[in-house]
């Protein structure tokens, strides 16, 4: 309440605070648990772009590529079957399992 000078109350401004507060607990978890699954869905889309590739270079060259040591997205970029390199938003690295499917490592 205001009474007869300019401002507001301690009051007033205590339940702005506790109000925004209240939205802020909920608001985080929802933004963090969107983050994390926008963060799965682009991972999993550049594993479908790298398997393509890898398909591509099995296509043309008879076998799957061994990369070595430089990692599968650099051996495909070095090779021109990536124009440039995708990145794992997980920090992982793309490789190929035993079936010679692309997997990420974040996992």
């Amino acid at each position: 309440m205001m009474l007869g000078n300019k401002g507001f109350t301690l009051m007033e401004v205590l339940v702005v605070v506790a109000i925004i507060g209240l939205l802020a607990a909920i608001a985080v978890p929802n933004y963090i648990h969107a983050l994390e699954q926008s963060r799965d869905e682009v991972c999993a889309a550049n594993i479908q772009i790298v398997s393509v590739q890898v398909e591509r270079y099995k296509l043309t060259n008879g076998e799957l590529p061994e990369p070595g040591d430089e990692g599968l997205v650099d051996y495909l970029v070095d090779k021109n079957y990536l124009s440039q390199p995708v990145e794992c938003p997980h920090q992982g690295d793309y490789s190929l399992d035993e079936q010679g499917q692309v997997v990420c490592d974040h996992e």
